[in-house]
């Protein structure tokens, strides 16, 4: 057997992890025990934004990761 880690966390769309994250909130029953706390709507809409605005500096220059999941994000492995 072989794996590439290489390119882990670019592989992975933003978008699809949003909504793979949202279904297992929903199968497991979190949020119905939850539903006056939690939404999933806004839980889908709060990833994508943490997902799709991640900022890193090299060298002093600031720049914004446009594939994949942010990898020093803590959200991201999940």
């Amino acid at each position: 057997y072989s794996c590439d880690f290489e390119s882990l966390y670019t592989n992975i769309k933003p978008d699809h992890a949003s909504e793979i994250i949202c279904n297992f909130l929903k199968d497991q029953e979190f949020l119905q025990s939850h539903s006056s706390e939690f939404d999933v709507f806004a839980i889908f809409h709060i990833l994508n934004s943490i997902f799709s605005n991640n900022f890193f500096s090299f060298n002093g220059n600031f720049y914004k990761q446009l594939i994949g999941l942010p990898m020093g994000c803590k959200c991201g492995p999940s």
